[in-house]
């Protein structure tokens, strides 16, 4: 999140809705080239779907817009062919039954364009969205373990009433790698299944391995908007510490400007 606000923010009116894409699409050479600037509420693996399904009309048309239902909600895009060589889409999720919105989703659009086509720099862009489209916080969480798969935490936050789990920090980080060579062992590595959820009554724990780190959630209750929740902070926190994991070497005062995801997403 960009705390320095962009004068430019003022003639905008805020949008509070599931999610947002902005995606920068290159028209230069033979190869299009395909850069997500901004997710916010929305996986870039969905953003990248979405671009897919509407990959040949964006390009042939450089303009348009449309919006389509999902299983959880309606997505609208729209797009427009910049005065460089570019076309900027830009994706909103909201509830299905928010169709009346998009009159205004596409004026926040249209301005955008008309700033980046004026004097706005792409990152101008960027913190406007940042700024002006606000999304929901998901509840339920009592806190948030990323580990290495040998137990060392990364990252964690818990609710501020459960002190007694803040301080058990480092058991829990070798609890929940315990937990997911264990299932590793009886469901077999080659058969690609991993641990998601266990159950503990009152609580569950859920679990997301990817490239060698666990994100796991001690939940107490779960709903739609978390569970996809889940998803997005763990896809992100991938993207930006991934290739520093690669070669990590102990230090994780690194991921603590995770924070601001994690406090973007999730009401702890």
């Amino acid at each position: 999140m960009i705390d320095m606000k962009n004068p430019k923010v003022d003639s905008y009116k805020s949008l509070d809705i599931l999610g947002a894409g902005l995606v920068k699409l290159s028209l230069v050479g033979s190869e299009n080239r395909f850069e997500v600037l901004l997710q916010k509420g929305i996986g870039i693996s969905l953003i990248q779907n979405i671009f897919e399904l509407y990959k040949d009309e964006i390009i042939e048309k450089r303009e348009g817009k449309s919006f389509f239902p999902l299983e959880e909600f309606t997505a609208f895009i729209n797009y427009f062919k910049t005065s460089t060589d570019e076309i900027i889409i830009i994706i909103y999720i909201d509830a299905k039954e928010s169709v009346h919105i998009y009159p205004k989703l596409y004026m926040h659009s249209k301005h955008l364009i008309n700033d980046y086509n004026s004097d706005a720099s792409i990152e101008d862009l960027v913190e406007i969205c940042e700024q002006t489209i606000k999304i929901p916080q998901a509840s339920g969480v009592v806190g948030i373990f990323i580990v290495d798969y040998a137990g060392c935490p990364l990252y964690t936050k818990v609710m501020g009433i459960r002190k007694d789990i803040q301080e058990g920090e480092v058991q829990i980080g070798g609890f929940i790698s315990a937990l997911f060579s264990f299932s590793q062992f009886v469901i077999g590595k080659e058969s690609g299944g991993k641990l998601r959820e266990i159950n503990f009554g009152n609580q569950s724990f859920y679990t997301i391995t990817e490239k060698k780190v666990i994100i796991a959630y001690l939940i107490e209750r779960a709903s739609p908007l978390l569970q996809r929740y889940m998803y997005i902070i763990a896809e992100e926190f991938i993207r930006r510490y991934g290739k520093r994991l690669e070669h990590f070497d102990g230090d994780i005062a690194q991921f603590g400007q995770f924070e601001e995801i994690v406090s973007e997403y999730l009401l702890i």
